[in-house]
């Protein structure tokens, strides 16, 4: 089930969102593509199946939001309730936490609260949950 986040700094009001995991597919040039949720959003995206998830996740040593894979599966399942039921073989790479691309570091999807702010380095994140789907 996709969760977005919203949190914003105690001291300087800095906001941050993050939101997921989504479900995705690789088209035939083998480009990651929105699956749909809670149903495929197209025929292809049916017809691919899901290939793993992703989300909007959070870096705070480079403050900013990024899509990254999550997960991607070794093979691709017609069938959300396995994914969601944990019912999937995940590719080795992704056994460890996801890091952010460009920095190394590590990347936050719904747990920012209480780090510390990148922008004003005095605050801390409060919030949560904004929505669900």
């Amino acid at each position: 089930m996709a969760t977005g986040y919203s949190f914003a700094c105690n001291h300087c009001g800095h906001t941050v969102g993050t939101s997921g995991p989504w479900e995705f597919y690789r088209d035939s040039k083998g480009k990651v593509q929105p699956y749909g949720h809670p149903v495929p959003f197209s025929k292809e995206a049916e017809k691919a199946g899901i290939w793993g998830l992703l989300g909007d996740v959070f870096c705070p040593s480079c403050n900013k939001t990024e899509k990254i894979i999550l997960e991607e599966y070794v093979r691709p399942v017609k069938n959300s309730l396995k994914v969601w039921g944990r019912k999937v073989t995940v590719l080795p790479k992704y056994n460890a936490p996801p890091c952010c691309p460009d920095c190394g570091g590590p990347v936050y999807l719904g747990e920012i609260e209480g780090l510390t702010c990148p922008v004003c380095g005095k605050g801390h994140f409060t919030g949560g949950v904004s929505w669900m789907s």
